[in-house]
């Protein structure tokens, strides 16, 4: 029987909690994610979580948040570099689209993040599928 993994050995996408827009992201990667024979579904974490602050350096989870935070094989990708790593983990075309996300994109996106919840709204994480992969 194979050791379950740590929380640093798996795929964790780190995400600001309170944004309506990032928790939203988080439930299409979900839809959207293709499963990797031998390889672990993605995990989720707020950056403001207990998890990030052991597993981040300071600057990544401290306000101004650079962004996403892709934490994987014992690196951090941050922005659209996050963005573009997660690409293997989905299905096609999502995973062709995030590959060529580029950077302006990225930023222009993070930078109205907000504007963009308030128009959204959040929705409940806990309550979808997404609760057994939810890391506190």
């Amino acid at each position: 029987m194979p050791q379950p993994m740590t929380p640093a050995e798996l795929p964790i996408v780190f995400f600001d909690g309170p944004c309506g827009l990032c928790q939203r992201s988080i439930q299409w990667l979900v839809r959207h994610e293709r499963v990797i024979k031998g390889s672990p579904k993605l995990h989720f974490a707020s950056l403001q979580s207990d998890l990030a602050t052991d597993l981040l350096p300071s600057g990544l989870r401290t306000p101004p948040l650079e962004g996403l935070v892709f934490s994987f094989d014992a690196k951090n990708r941050v922005g659209a570099v996050a963005v573009r790593a997660l690409a293997h983990h989905l299905h096609w075309p999502y995973r062709w689209l995030l590959a060529l996300t580029p950077s302006f994109g990225y930023r222009w996106v993070a930078r109205k993040r907000m504007d963009l919840s308030m128009r959204l709204g959040t929705c409940d994480l806990e309550n979808t599928e997404i609760r057994e992969r939810l890391l506190h």
